[in-house]
């Protein structure tokens, strides 16, 4: 786990607001590759988002297909899923490429009670998609955990997202940090500064806000901006204070 002592014995709720590496991997053991791509898709990940924009990425959540077509001139062996690499997956590492955009999608479906929306920038384009993807039971665990990881203790421990806290605010959270090169590569150095900037991860925090109207989901990326609770979770926080300042305002 990142971190050393590891987290000892924890639930879903602990594991998305402290970031337990070692639980993901477990719990996508169990899950296989197969759920974990279908619902990653179902929710955003690896597919178009369908904006209106032109351009748009897709990125991509691998699957058993994706690697055996991917080599389908190598040996049977190359062409094979291992558990190792769902490990790798189920903390979004590997091949596992995502947009901002599309974990922005992710997140309001969270926020939003279990809808996929599909963004848009003209008002007049239409939402499509009206099919619910999880129960109320499922929403509400998520939430617990994704509030806790954005909320202050005491009573109950300070999550990895806490610099997006916001007083009397029901703000959810959940932090993100992508490799750039392998951790091997940084042993060297004695603190984050001394890294090479273009060796420093990117910071990722996405953020959906609750108790307000309209309610808000976001997604923050700071390339080479370190972790995502000191990189990117502030940051949130200013949108989202600047967002219901303003709209109070109007």
């Amino acid at each position: 786990c990142w971190r050393r002592s590891g987290h000892g014995s924890i639930a879903v709720e602990g594991a998305l607001a402290f970031s337990c590496d070692v639980f993901f991997y477990n719990l996508g053991l169990k899950l296989g590759v197969d759920k974990i791509n279908h619902y990653a898709n179902l929710m955003g990940l690896g597919v178009k988002t369908g904006i209106d924009l032109p351009g748009e990425q897709t990125g991509l959540i691998p699957s058993r297909e994706w690697k055996a077509k991917m080599n389908a001139d190598m040996p049977v062996w190359e062409r094979q899923w291992y558990p190792g690499e769902t490990v790798n997956l189920s903390i979004g590492q590997g091949a596992a490429t995502t947009t901002p955009l599309q974990n922005a999608v992710m997140m309001a479906c969270i926020v939003n009670g279990g809808y996929r929306v599909r963004p848009h920038l003209w008002e007049g384009n239409p939402q499509n998609n009206k099919e619910r993807l999880f129960s109320d039971a499922t929403i509400e665990l998520v939430r617990k955990g994704l509030l806790l990881c954005v909320e202050k203790g005491p009573p109950a421990p300070t999550g990895t997202g806490n610099k997006a806290y916001i007083p009397n605010m029901s703000i959810m959270g959940k932090t993100g940090t992508a490799q750039v090169v392998s951790l091997s590569h940084l042993e060297e150095y004695e603190s984050e500064e001394d890294i090479p900037y273009e060796q420093r991860h990117h910071a990722w925090f996405v953020a959906g806000v609750l108790d307000r109207t309209p309610k808000l989901s976001i997604c923050v990326l700071i390339e080479h901006g370190h972790s995502g609770g000191a990189g990117a979770a502030p940051v949130a926080r200013q949108v989202i204070e600047y967002f219901y300042t303003n709209i109070e305002k109007d």
